[in-house]
């Protein structure tokens, strides 16, 4: 029974998978600004108040667990207990889709090759 080779992708040509983008920018890019220490204002309100709901319902689900564990009931661990419990509240979030990117023969820290996984993914 014979076997199919593997085509290897040429760095130029047309068996190229993916056309290498280039890069036309400049050569040094200035960093971002840094906010010092005097400008930082602290974490936005918004952001507190969603980290005061997160603590509450982690609290909430603690006690629940711990007060399951000392009913003398099936118990059940940790994480199947959060389970449940997230599926009954309907606030289970579905699984998440992983995407392998392009495999590209070129240096990953290349302008050229950021670019060209960068327009690839969008």
């Amino acid at each position: 029974m014979p076997y199919d080779k593997v085509l290897r992708l040429r760095k130029s040509g047309k068996d190229r998978a993916i056309p290498l983008v280039n890069y036309t920018g400049p050569k040094q890019m200035k960093p971002p600004a840094m906010l010092t220490h005097k400008m930082r204002t602290g974490i936005a309100y918004a952001d507190a108040s969603a980290r005061q709901v997160s603590l509450k319902r982690a609290q909430e689900a603690d006690t629940l667990w711990l007060n399951s564990l000392s009913e003398g009931t099936e118990t059940i661990e940790w994480n199947g207990f959060n389970n449940q419990l997230s599926r009954t509240q309907g606030i289970l979030k579905p699984a998440t889709t992983y995407m392998f990117g392009p495999l590209i023969d070129a240096p990953p820290s290349h302008p050229d090759t950021i670019l060209t996984t960068l327009t690839y993914m969008q």
